[in-house]
């Protein structure tokens, strides 16, 4: 993985201690189904 990571970096012009934090896919492919979600309410304790 360091390899891959390293490669990356190099690509986009990225050096320590600035950090890649999110990398996605970009392009074409099948649709995938919305992930469920919780209520914000069932979440948060008011007591």
């Amino acid at each position: 993985m360091a390899g891959t990571r390293a490669k990356i970096e190099a690509a986009i012009d990225i050096e320590a201690p600035r950090r890649l934090h999110m990398l996605a896919r970009l392009g074409y492919g099948p649709v995938a189904p919305e992930t469920p979600r919780w209520a914000a309410a069932t979440r948060i304790r008011t007591t």
